[in-house]
């Protein structure tokens, strides 16, 4: 069935209130459909969402929730909204239509029997588009208090890129991050059904107030590695590398090239450094490759070149900086350096 464009002349702040008409909207389950077929912006319509107002799944309080077709619900602003312990979970197709007597797409606030929350972008409206509660169908020039009441309005809408800041002239910007810890207020939702109380001091018996918070160890490391990166691999924070120092032995088959190599290694362990020890049989190209890929903090090349010339080369990986050092002063100079940088962790 085809459905020719509505010619609506609602869906805005201004002009007066028109009466209420119901039209076909067959197929058409999304905001994009009924973009498409009225000509009226999304951010001009209004979608109807359904919740439970219940911290307990079992215990169904259906709620409406009207946003604009253009925005998204943010589902910690509608549980602070709802004072509730948890984000409120969304009905099935089938309690959304035992609600309002339509399946998703087709639902409205208009002659609903639950309660009714309210972004409050939407109360700048008048004379717009709902669904009918009826499927198939949608209502055009609706309007607040007189085709239906919201018992709260608020702000329950997700910010998005390029939104005005309510404090200043700037916009919102959005970047994706990772999520490396948490913090939940349980209340006493738990500590009720386990009997967990405390004295105050009259001796009266109360609840415990309940929280839990969370760290994610692999999310922490994650986060560092995309933060601290370049074309050649992981540039590792002195705090979270694997180990500190990444020795890369270029002749482990030459015996003095080798103790030198153990005797640095074995001072600095002795001085609680954690150390790579690479002694592959492998040409120097490929391990300094291999070093910068796993981006250990500081890199102390060791071959039989570098001993002849009484240097060795020490190489930072954040800064690629190469500092020549003499065999017997790379301890002191490894300790002094590693001794700076977490100074400089520490006061970040």
């Amino acid at each position: 069935i085809e459905v020719a464009p509505v010619k609506h002349a609602g869906s805005t702040s201004e002009g007066k209130a028109l009466n209420i008409e119901e039209f076909a909207t067959p197929g058409q389950k999304t905001i994009a459909d009924l973009e498409k077929s009225t000509g009226v912006p999304a951010n001009k319509l209004v979608k109807t969402l359904f919740y439970s107002a219940s911290d307990t799944p079992k215990d169904l309080k259906p709620i409406a929730v009207l946003l604009l077709g253009s925005d998204e619900l943010n589902p910690i602003k509608l549980k602070n909204l709802l004072g509730l312990t948890n984000p409120p979970l969304m009905l099935t197709d089938a309690e959304v239509k035992a609600a309002s007597g339509a399946f998703p797409g087709s639902c409205g606030p208009v002659g609903l029997k639950i309660p009714i929350y309210m972004d409050q972008a939407v109360a700048g409206l008048s004379n717009f588009i709902v669904g009918a509660n009826k499927d198939g169908f949608h209502i055009k020039n609706v309007n607040i208090d007189r085709d239906f009441k919201a018992i709260k309005t608020g702000d329950i809408r997700l910010a998005r890129q390029g939104d005005p800041c309510p404090n200043c002239e700037g916009k919102y910007e959005s970047h994706r991050g990772i999520e490396v810890g948490h913090v939940f207020y349980l209340g006493t939702k738990y500590s009720k059904m386990l009997k967990a109380e405390y004295l105050d001091d009259k001796g009266a018996r109360f609840p415990i107030e309940m929280g839990c918070y969370g760290i994610g160890v692999t999310r922490t490391l994650q986060a560092a590695v995309e933060q601290s990166h370049d074309k050649d691999g992981i540039i590792w924070p002195l705090p979270l590398a694997p180990f500190a120092v990444h020795i890369c032995l270029l002749d482990p088959g030459d015996s003095e090239t080798a103790q030198v190599s153990e005797k640095i290694y074995q001072e600095l362990g002795n001085k609680g450094v954690d150390i790579f020890v690479d002694d592959r049989e492998e040409r120097p190209g490929v391990k300094f490759k291999d070093a910068d890929l796993l981006g250990m903090p500081l890199r102390i090349i060791i071959g039989q070149k570098g001993l002849k010339s009484g240097k060795l080369e020490v190489v930072e990986r954040k800064t690629k900086a190469k500092h020549e050092v003499a065999p017997g002063d790379v301890v002191s100079f490894v300790n002094s350096w590693l001794e700076q940088e977490m100074k400089k962790s520490n006061a970040h």
